[in-house]
């Protein structure tokens, strides 16, 4: 089974920009997975998708599902002809709050061409979006990691706001590359 996973720090606005415009280009849809609400899952337009993330921005994250075919979902909000674990590209969005902003991330499983390559055309894209360089400070030990972030989550970073990963409890800094020694 092949698996793409881009890891990346996004404000809340550029990452509802990007779900728009890809959805526009390629002709996607999208599902609501996890949301503040814990409602079974739903299709959502994607004209929506702006209030989605930001109704749901405080949560610990929320999860859209990115799918090239309109999703056939039963009345108990199990999906129909496809495992979403192993068949559909999923966005996790980081929660944002006044004191930080949690990490995101793009993620495919799948032995679908069709769909490995849609999950490619996609990280293609957001690669050109965002800057790899991205630190972890564990007490005296810096770990150099290959997240990526945009020029807005940086500038929050700037203004105070700490910039957390997905899992764990280290403070992620921005903009740093690894030096050669």
């Amino acid at each position: 089974m092949k698996s793409i996973i881009v890891q990346f720090h996004i404000t809340h606005e550029e990452i509802a920009n990007f779900l728009v415009n890809i959805a526009r280009e390629l002709h996607l849809h999208f599902v609501l997975s996890r949301s503040k609400a814990q409602i079974p899952p739903k299709e959502i337009a994607f004209e929506d998708i702006h209030n989605v993330i930001f109704e749901n921005s405080a949560v610990e994250y929320t999860q859209i599902i990115v799918l090239p075919d309109k999703p056939e979902i039963d009345s108990n909000g199990n999906f129909l002809h496809i495992d979403p674990c192993e068949g559909a590209i999923e966005f996790t969005i980081g929660a944002l709050s006044p004191q930080s902003l949690m990490q995101s991330s793009f993620s495919v499983k799948t032995n679908d061409q069709r769909l490995l390559a849609l999950a490619k055309t996609i990280a293609s894209k957001l690669k050109k979006l965002t800057k790899a360089g991205t630190t972890a400070a564990i007490d005296e030990n810096i770990i150099y990691r290959t997240d990526r972030y945009t020029e807005k989550a940086k500038e929050l970073q700037n203004r105070g706001l700490k910039m957390m990963p997905f899992a764990g409890v280290c403070e992620l800094m921005l903009g740093i590359e690894k030096k050669n020694t």
